[in-house]
């Protein structure tokens, strides 16, 4: 049985276009600071957990149609 983990806030971005995301990519590499991608939203393999710290920027690609 999986638990529930409870991570601090993390930012979070919903580009809808693919300039969107290499800009959020080319500022995360500027300051240093992780991307996560987050697409299906199932949860069940939990690759796209942000840690508990919350300093991973969380980029949504599920408004995009094609990535």
């Amino acid at each position: 049985m999986m638990s529930r983990r409870s991570n601090a806030s993390a930012p979070l971005t919903s580009p809808v276009r693919r300039r969107r995301v290499a800009a959020v990519a080319r500022i995360c590499a500027a300051f240093g600071a992780p991307m996560v991608p987050f697409g299906g939203n199932t949860g069940f393999c939990r690759g796209s957990m942000t840690d508990d710290a919350g300093r991973e920027v969380v980029v949504s690609l599920g408004r995009m149609n094609r990535v």
